[in-house]
């Protein structure tokens, strides 16, 4: 195969070079690799957070590309080829999913947590409680199966591997808060309100905690981008006084370039003529 091919073949075992989208922590990084390397035929795994990148070597007679690409979407991730990037409308879609999501979530603990305000304030009025006893439950369950559907979804492929991360934390967390709360329907003495809000809390903040890593990577990566952009794809080089427009990437450590005024400078050097301004 090709060089910049992203599968290299190399003897018995080949290379699969793919973005990986979705990805918010370190904890991110160990789920992919410990489930990747648990499948048969996989030698090797190597995630990259920064570049969203994973490296995997794997044996071509055990297991398929296909296979650690479906693995990779079972665990909740999106997968595109290394060779593509993500257009700036892919990137704002998908902060504009993630920011509703969390829209959703807060609003939703919002109403949960005013009545818990009152009762904490010991003014929460007796003709409350029916309805907060229905509305809970709900605020509970529309948070966790609405905005929080896809950590759920995340957790459970995590958990069938024996994969303990963050997103399987959460759902213990979770789900507690909903048995408990359910349980104070069977013993009076259980704290209905409190164990009902600790889900739609835990999931609004693992949202949040989301949404923040998500909105912080993808505003530095296009930053990094637009300066790249400033950079031209060309530049004079001055040879034995004829001058030549070579690509940047041809340009060796003592050339002479020649800057005109307006132009952008294309490489790092010293100035040895000529005078200017510049921003």
């Amino acid at each position: 195969m090709s060089r910049g091919d992203p599968m290299e073949q190399a003897g018995s075992t080949e290379k699969l070079q793919l973005k990986v989208g979705g990805m918010s922590c370190s904890f991110c990084v160990t789920s992919i690799t410990r489930a990747l390397e648990r499948m048969k035929g996989v030698h090797n795994a190597h995630v990259n957070l920064a570049h969203e990148e994973a490296l995997i070597e794997y044996d071509p007679q055990q297991i398929t590309p296909v296979q650690l690409q479906e693995t990779l979407r079972d665990l909740g991730y999106t997968v595109r080829d290394a060779a593509g990037e993500r257009t700036l409308a892919e990137e704002e879609a998908t902060l504009r999913r993630e920011r509703n999501n969390l829209l959703l979530a807060a609003g939703f603990a919002l109403l949960a947590v005013i009545p818990m305000l009152l009762m904490w304030r010991e003014v929460l009025p007796p003709s409350a409680w029916p309805v907060l006893r229905w509305l809970m439950p709900t605020l509970a369950l529309s948070t966790l199966l609405g905005p929080g559907w896809h950590i759920l979804t995340m957790a459970w492929a995590s958990l069938r591997r024996g994969i303990l991360n963050q997103h399987v934390l959460l759902e213990f967390g979770a789900f507690a808060g909903l048995i408990g709360g359910f349980l104070a329907y069977l013993f009076p003495g259980f704290p209905l309100l409190d164990f009902f809000a600790v889900t739609v809390f835990v999931t609004t903040y693992h949202l949040l905690s989301g949404y923040t890593s998500l909105l912080v990577r993808t505003r530095s990566s296009q930053a990094v981008r637009t300066l790249l952009a400033l950079v031209p794809p060309t530049a004079r080089v001055v040879h034995n006084g004829q001058e030549t427009e070579v690509p940047i990437e041809q340009v060796q450590p003592g050339d002479l370039v020649r800057i005109r005024p307006g132009e952008a400078i294309p490489v790092d050097g010293e100035v040895v003529e000529g005078r200017s301004g510049v921003d």
